[in-house]
Order: structure tokens, then C-alpha cells, then sequence
């Protein structure tokens, strides 16, 4: 007897040249022979994508329980109730339903790994449709039967749990390659800056923190170090086991910063400096401030007035100028506008309004 997943597959390449005018799609594949080559060349042009068993599987799982949600209550409109449960029973496992399932899964071209799952595995398909529909096909098909895919947090050939255990893999910093596969290499990816085979250590610059107290499955937090460390212990600038570029070591409180003329140090002050700042220049005993100005080396225009500063310099306009468009011209004092002045401070004196008040004429009487 010919399976009905090798019918559907037939089906697909066929039903590439046949002509929807001359035979539908059961009666296309009626009478042949069954041909796992066809299968992994149906609807095949060009590259293929690879994926591992245990994606193949869970994809063809996918691609199936959308064919079984569309066929499931075909034909069945609404009518004899009775009638339609024990048609509908018998539809459930039919095999002309099986066929419309399979019709078309993974026919991508691009889909290999799936359509080669299936036709390795396509006994354990037609069993879980026959016989164990009321199981979670996934479980039932990748993980009990076909065995290419492991549970959540689990990896590998015989499906260990990923390095942190299924609820901490990695620490929660990380991804356990291929995890739920049994292709699957289980090394975890740490996130930056957690490092380490489960990703529990921490890169330099930071310093460990367990947060629980159980040894064989510890949940650590990388913290970053204060910027005075180099490599610390903890929280602070006492923690520091070595002072980053910058600063210098003290018993009592850490690392401190050298003197700004210092660009290292081995204590306070310019006289301490191991090197000079930029900006600075080693005389017999400190590092001193090089003046740009007198010693030309700066970039000021030459309409510019060169001003010096510690470790470095700044270019000013002369006074009364200001930089336009790089170059120094007069400012331009705005004009008075009428509108500046409020009326309403100006007074006038009584006395001088009187004086101000023209003389009239007596008028003559007639």
C-alpha cells in the first residue's frame, strides 16, 4: 500500500506540469510508485537552506498543525449534528484528510532540511495522525520518536542540560548554542562582559557579585569597577587591586588622581609624574606647562592675540574686535533706536514748566 505522505510529495512535483484542466490533485498521484527522490527534488531550483534536524522537525510541525487547523471541519457546515460527529470522527483519520495535510509542506525550494525530515520520518508522521493526534505533535515527533530535539534548557546528543541548568542557563547572560537541539554544541555566548564556560566570570574592568548562595548553580553579576581601577575587588577606589593610567596607589584611600601636568604618577603632585600631560614638559624636577604662546607653537591668525593656559592655549581677537567668518574686524556697536527709550522716565521741574509757559496779553477793554 502506497503512504499517503509519499502520495502528497509525488503530488507536488507532478502537479508542477500537469494541467489544472485535465486532473486534480488525488487523481494526479493515483497508481505511482513511491520515490524519496522526488521528495527531495520537488519544486527544487538553486540553493537550498540548511537547518538542523531539530529545526527541520519543528517546522515540518509547524507547517502540519496549520494544514490540520484548515482541514479540520471541512466539508462539516451545520446540519445533523449526530451525523456530522461520527463523519467527523471518521474524517479526523482519514486518509484522504492525511493527504490534503501533507499536500504542499515544505515545498519551498528553499526548504530541504524539512522536506528530507519528512521523508525520513514520515512513518512516525502517518503514526502520530492515526493513532496519537491527542499529544503535542512536537513532543510526540521531534523529541519521543525521530529524538532530534530535546527539551527546554537541554542540548546535544543525549539532551544535558545546558551549562547553568534549564533555569539559568548561562547565568541569564548568555545563549546556549543550538539549546533544544541534539545537533546543538551547548557553549554559551556570553554578553559582554561576562565570560567563562557559563558565563559567571567577569571580563577586567569589573568585578564579580554573587547574587544567590548556591555554589554548583550560582547567578552572578558583573559590576563595573570604579574608573580609578584597573582591576578591583568591589565598589570604590579602596577596592582597586591595580590604579588605571592616571592615578596612583595610597593605603588609605585607594587610588587618587595624579597631578593634571601628570599623565602617570606615583604620587601627588607634578613633581611625581612618571610622564607629562599633554601640554607639559619635564624640567630637572617637575613636569612644567609649556607656554605656546612664546614659543610659537601654537595656531593662532596672526590677527589674533595667542593666550596661554595650563597645558594648553586659546586664540582671542584684540580688543573691540570680534571673529567673523575667521577673521577679527571691529564690533559693531548697535544703532540707538528710538524705541530704547521709555518716556516715562523723563520729568520736567514745576518751576521750569512755569518759565517755560509763553506771556499773555492782557486783553483791553473797550
Amino acid at each position: 500500500m502506497r503512504s499517503p505522505i509519499t502520495v502528497a510529495v509525488v503530488a507536488l512535483a507532478l502537479l508542477a506540469v500537469a494541467s489544472p484542466w485535465t486532473m486534480t490533485g488525488v487523481e494526479a498521484v493515483r497508481g505511482l510508485p513511491k520515490s524519496s527522490n522526488v521528495l527531495r527534488n520537488a519544486g527544487r531550483s538553486g540553493p537550498s537552506q540548511t537547518l538542523d534536524r531539530c529545526d527541520a522537525c519543528r517546522k515540518a510541525v509547524r507547517e502540519i498543525s496549520t494544514r490540520m487547523t484548515d482541514t479540520a471541519g471541512k466539508n462539516f457546515g451545520g446540519g445533523n449534528t449526530a451525523w456530522e460527529q461520527s463523519r467527523f470522527s471518521a474524517w479526523a483519520t482519514s486518509e484522504v484528510r492525511l493527504v490534503e495535510v501533507m499536500d504542499s509542506i515544505c515545498s519551498d525550494k528553499m526548504e530541504f532540511s524539512c522536506r528530507q525530515f519528512l521523508d525520513d520520518h514520515e512513518e512516525h508522521v502517518e503514526k502520530w495522525f492515526y493513532h496519537h493526534q491527542s499529544e503535542p505533535m512536537d513532543r510526540w515527533l521531534c523529541s519521543e520518536t525521530s529524538r532530534v530535539c530535546c527539551e527546554h534548557g537541554h542540548v546535544g546528543p543525549q539532551c544535558k542540560p545546558c551549562p547553568g541548568g534549564p533555569t539559568n542557563i548561562c547565568n541569564g547572560k548568555g545563549e546556549c548554542k543550538g539549546m533544544g537541539s541534539v545537533d546543538g554544541s551547548g557553549e554559551c555566548k556570553c554578553r559582554d562582559p561576562y565570560k567563562g564556560r557559563d558565563c559567571t566570570q567577569c571580563k577586567p574592568g569589573h568585578f564579580r557579585r554573587v547574587l544567590n548562595d548556591n555554589p554548583d548553580q550560582p547567578r552572578v553579576e558583573c559590576v563595573k569597577c570604579d574608573p580609578s581601577c584597573k582591576a578591583c575587588t568591589g565598589e570604590g577606589r579602596q577596592a582597586c587591586k591595580s590604579c588605571a593610567q592616571g592615578f596612583y596607589n595610597t593605603t588609605e584611600a585607594g587610588c587618587m588622581e595624579c597631578d593634571p601636568a601628570c599623565q602617570s604618577c606615583t604620587d601627588a603632585g607634578p613633581s611625581s609624574c612618571i610622564a607629562c600631560s599633554e601640554g607639559y614638559a619635564k624640567d630637572p624636577v617637575n613636569c612644567a606647562d609649556v607656554d605656546e604662546c612664546a614659543t610659537k607653537a601654537h595656531s593662532c591668525r596672526t590677527d589674533q592675540i595667542c593666550v596661554n593656559t595650563p597645558g594648553s592655549f586659546h586664540c582671542d581677537c584684540p580688543t573691540g574686535e570680534q571673529d567673523l567668518n575667521d577673521a577679527c574686524v571691529p564690533t559693531i556697536q548697535p544703532e540707538a533706536d528710538a524705541s530704547d527709550f521709555d518716556v516715562s522716565e523723563l520729568s520736567v521741574d514745576d518751576d521750569d514748566a512755569a518759565e517755560a509757559q509763553p506771556e499773555v496779553a492782557p486783553h483791553s477793554e473797550l
